[in-house]
């Protein structure tokens, strides 16, 4: 159970106590519309209750027995939307919700009840799955002989706190290596490499812990690729984890002969709440790492945020607006690449021209190209940032 105050410290909703101070200790099982004053009818008991003043009652002596009704049938809460400037709640009313510790709220007129149903319910809901997770979780152990090993994880799990910050690796190789390789089967030392990779991975975590640098780790994986959730009671340092990860990085580089490469994505320290959004930011960096060029196979999410959110437009007519600016040379590859490289370079000649091994007259050549046929000028910065955008979504396109 969730009480009105512990979920109104999770969410703040849109919404203002009118009648303070109470205290809001009473457990809410739902929230639900009130259309009718005749709460005798149809209140379960633990409702949290949206209504409109067209609704609530205008007479003073019928707001205090609907509240006494509200009151007694154990409601949590009334909000009540004020889309009449003539109403208001008497001072009798006020003071008998006030006697009672039953909250009574304003909601803004441009507010939807869709608006606050959706935050409550989303936190009910997570309520109730932690629930039905302790509880099984509880007659797991009293059913099953657990191991030594298993009792330590489940230790570190139950010591997690709203304060536990998590953060994703996730792990794999390059898409185009499974697009282009034989079939897995005819590649007996892959399975064996992505093994030794996790051995390594977790004789570099075991250290991390022992270092109090971490607190504990869980971890999955499977044929494509390995997962695991950094567990810190603080802030992770992510120069050590980088530092870490690189290290790993090598030692299996030195270790293994193949042509697997592989990529590492991290995602920001997020709450235990927000384990999935971590997992979604380390996929789409490890993801994006393979399209971008960047100088490591190890991708920090906060580094390719910007390309998270272009990516969250990729559908959208403004992608399409944007690609078109560099149409002309959309299937002239080495043109493409150039761009790329000259803005992944930060526009500066000497290195990008270094990167593609040409002479920097070559790329300057390479760019007066792309500025006839495009009509486009990388020293107007207005046309610069349509390139640039341009070929961000060029690139996102290429991971659907």
């Amino acid at each position: 159970m969730i009480t009105l105050n512990q979920l109104m410290s999770q969410v703040k909703l849109p919404i203002e106590l009118i009648n303070a101070p109470v205290e809001f200790n009473n457990a809410i099982k739902s929230i639900t519309i009130m259309e009718s004053p005749e709460v005798k009818k149809w209140l379960q008991g633990g409702e949290f209750i949206l209504t409109s003043s067209k609704t609530f009652t205008t007479d003073f002596e019928t707001q205090v027995q609907l509240l006494k009704d509200l009151v007694t049938l154990k409601a949590v809460g009334l909000a009540v939307k004020i889309s009449n400037n003539h109403f208001y709640f008497s001072e009798t009313a006020l003071a008998y919700a006030k006697k009672e510790n039953f909250p009574i709220f304003t909601i803004p007129d441009n507010v939807t009840y869709l608006t606050i149903m959706d935050q409550v319910n989303y936190i009910l809901f997570t309520e109730r799955e932690t629930t039905f997770l302790k509880e099984n979780l509880a007659k797991y152990l009293l059913t099953t002989q657990i191991k030594s090993a298993s009792l330590k994880q489940l230790e570190h799990l139950a010591k997690l706190s709203d304060h536990t910050k998590v953060t994703v690796l996730h792990v794999g190789p390059n898409i185009d290596w499974f697009q282009t390789s034989p079939m897995i089967s005819q590649k007996p030392n892959y399975w064996k490499n992505i093994q030794q990779l996790l051995l390594l991975l977790i004789q570099r975590l075991d250290n991390l812990v022992e270092k109090n640098q971490l607190t504990d780790y869980l971890y999955t994986n499977d044929i494509n690729s390995i997962s695991i959730i950094l567990i810190s009671e603080n802030k992770t340092d992510k120069k050590e984890l980088l530092s870490a990860v690189e290290n790993v990085n090598q030692n299996y580089l030195s270790a293994i002969k193949d042509d697997l490469i592989v990529y590492y994505g991290l995602s920001d320290n997020v709450s235990v709440y927000n384990i999935v959004e971590g997992y979604r930011q380390a996929t789409f960096a490890h993801k994006i790492n393979q399209f971008i060029c960047a100088d490591s196979p190890i991708l920090i999410y906060s580094t390719v945020e910007f390309y998270d959110v272009m990516n969250s437009l990729s559908d959208t007519e403004i992608a399409n607006h944007l690609m078109n600016h560099l149409k002309p040379i959309a299937d002239n590859k080495l043109l493409m690449a150039t761009l790329q490289t000259f803005f992944r370079n930060n526009e500066q000649l000497m290195k990008t021209s270094e990167e593609l091994f040409i002479h920097i007259n070559t790329l300057r050549y390479r760019l007066k190209k792309i500025k006839v046929l495009t009509g486009l000028d990388y020293n107007n910065t207005s046309d610069k940032l349509k390139m640039f955008l341009g070929i961000v979504h060029f690139e996102l396109n290429k991971m659907k």
